[in-house]
């Protein structure tokens, strides 16, 4: 990167949900460098679906406003690569004619909203528990080559990059080194480090820890900096939102010793058990919990719940 970036990823749904939703001509863009609205997917025949267009149209209207903003589009996400659209990436990356054809529509889809780069969001390949499969790992490579090589010869300051993992599980399917030639940057998720899943997993178990923290974030660039790849190339990400907990010993203060048995409840902003938004996290707004009269003792990454002097959950940021 040429200079510094501050990179905001808008949800089209946020204009939408019932709670706290925000329209994209209420994004506060003065302090940023980028918008990537996310997401838009891929359909059957290699095609970008078009479903978040009108959200799209109304966020890069925002450039008007301030001069020097980019509007992005970010393709992919973790649900795409859920069934039934898991192998969609997979497939798509696969023929030369596939990524022409997605390619060509991508083309067509940032010139339609004025946009000024792409993201993709794959989540990831060559992984067979998200629909990979080996040949991602080349494929990726030659897909991204394609993408930048068909930008600069339409608009060549158009933009391109990838999400990466911060664990090494997911990390090992992308060929970082070689990506590096031919994206802007990678946008590195270091967030959701744990969560409700660690409790089927050998190796962490259902142990109580923040979705983020500092000594585990440095683990996951130092993958990186150990493959050669520059720090000028990186922007780290922060989660706005944290994930709670039901404890399974309330009296457990002392993480990351504490264990938990299932998600919380869900956020009156999120509707998702276990998620609570950043506005939902003004606790006197959540219901579900009637948290008026708690107290909070605050860690680096935790907050433990409190009712008359009795713990009553934790939430990991």
């Amino acid at each position: 990167m040429k200079s510094e970036v501050r990179i905001a990823y808008y949800g089209a749904w946020g204009a939408s949900r019932d709670c706290d939703a925000i329209q994209p001509e209420n994004i506060p863009a003065g302090v940023l460098t980028h918008i990537n609205v996310a997401f838009e997917y891929i359909t059957e025949d290699h095609k970008i679906e078009g479903k978040v267009g009108s959200i799209m149209a109304r966020t890069s209207r925002l450039k008007r406003t301030y001069p020097g903003l980019r509007v992005n589009v970010a393709i992919g996400g973790w649900t795409f690569n859920d069934p039934p659209t898991r192998d969609r990436f997979s497939k798509m990356a696969s023929t030369y004619p596939n990524q022409q054809i997605f390619i060509d529509s991508l083309i067509d889809y940032m010139q339609k909203y004025s946009l000024d780069g792409a993201d993709i969001d794959w989540e990831y390949p060559a992984a067979d528990d998200r629909g990979g499969k080996p040949v991602d790992f080349d494929n990726f490579v030659i897909l991204c080559a394609n993408i930048k090589k068909a930008f600069n010869s339409v608009d060549p300051g158009w933009q391109l990059t990838i999400t990466l993992p911060s664990s090494y599980w997911y990390l090992r399917g992308f060929d970082i080194k070689r990506l590096e030639e031919h994206v802007d940057w990678f946008n590195v998720m270091t967030y959701d480090i744990h969560g409700t899943w660690d409790k089927k997993l050998k190796f962490t178990g259902p142990y109580l820890k923040g979705h983020t923290n500092t000594t585990e974030i440095e683990d996951g660039l130092d993958l990186l900096w150990r493959n050669g790849i520059s720090p000028s190339n990186v922007v780290m990400g922060y989660g706005f939102y944290g994930r709670g907990f039901v404890m399974e010993d309330n009296s457990c203060t002392s993480p990351p010793n504490c264990r938990f048995s299932d998600p919380s409840l869900p956020g009156s902003c999120t509707n998702e058990a276990g998620i609570l938004s950043y506005s939902g996290q003004s606790w006197s707004s959540e219901p579900a919990y009637d948290y008026n009269y708690l107290s909070l003792q605050v860690t680096l990454t935790s907050l433990f719940l409190y009712r008359n002097n009795e713990p009553q959950g934790r939430v990991g940021f």
